[in-house]
């Protein structure tokens, strides 16, 4: 896979046409899109694309395709869920639940602008779901029944979102460790945000 232009608005990854970037991480970018079908079937998700600088590395490709893979895997409200992953024109997209809403992060950002703190009911509440969902992913087993012994060693205000009716969805497994499917974890290496850790 060669680099490419950047992702434009328009463009068509498989059944899913971009409207416009959402969010944007380390290693891909996040649209919010149109899945279109027979009959004008159109339903709104979120596409997640793998940066062209990035997609001659294996490492990022098998990381960025194990994330949807494992995702593929939760059916817990409080985990985004992902529809399927996919190419074409060189272009890895995973196809996913849209979350209408804000991050964590940018609601502590908020709401620190005004003064104020989030409630310690509502702290409560997010942390309570971001764990189910969490302990849910820990628990995971394949298609076989084997365990998935998954971790998702990047949990952090960024990838706990918040939508419209206020549920607490944990996104982004790409770093996620899950010994059944990846090699372990080499001693020396160290993934995640240093702050959080």
């Amino acid at each position: 896979m060669s680099a490419e232009s950047p992702v434009a608005s328009g463009l068509r990854l498989g059944r899913y046409v971009l409207e416009r970037k959402i969010a944007s991480g380390g290693m891909a970018d996040v649209y919010l899109a149109r899945q279109v079908g027979a009959f004008g079937f159109a339903k709104s998700v979120a596409v997640k694309v793998l940066k062209s600088d990035v997609t001659g590395d294996p490492d990022h490709v098998r990381m960025f395709v194990r994330e949807a893979m494992l995702a593929a895997e939760f059916n817990h409200p409080a985990l985004a869920q992902v529809y399927e992953v996919g190419e074409e024109g060189g272009r890895l997209y995973i196809a996913m639940e849209l979350v209408r809403g804000i991050s964590l992060t940018t609601l502590m950002v908020n709401l620190a602008q005004k003064g104020k703190s989030i409630p310690i009911p509502f702290a409560t509440r997010i942390a309570r779901e971001a764990l189910d969902g969490l302990s849910h992913a820990h628990e995971a087993v394949n298609a076989e029944g084997q365990p998935l012994q998954l971790v998702h060693r990047d949990v952090t205000p960024h990838n706990i979102l918040i939508d419209v009716a206020g549920t607490v969805k944990v996104v982004d497994f790409g770093i996620a460790r899950a010994e059944t499917r990846a090699r372990r974890t080499q001693g020396a290496q160290i993934k995640g945000k240093f702050g959080y850790m």
